[in-house]
């Protein structure tokens, strides 16, 4: 539900190119570094970590409002 949501949310153009496609592409991209995640985690100090943990906090907290706001739009 949060996927159909953002895409509701982008502009339909950004600098001549489609909203859509910018938005396919993003979570696109973030489902390649959420694949490579174990890979770059293990890599990284105790900064890197927190960064990367801070991401996923992030990620969950977008993930739950837009589902909720996706719920209640009318």
């Amino acid at each position: 539900m949060f996927m159909f949501q953002s895409l509701k949310l982008i502009p339909s153009k950004i600098m001549h190119i489609d909203g859509e496609l910018l938005g396919i592409g993003a979570f696109g991209l973030a489902g390649l570094i959420w694949i490579l995640l174990p890979f770059l985690e293990g890599r990284q100090e105790k900064r890197g970590g927190m960064l990367v943990r801070g991401a996923g906090v992030f990620a969950l907290c977008y993930i739950v409002a837009l589902t909720i706001y996706g719920y209640l739009a009318k």
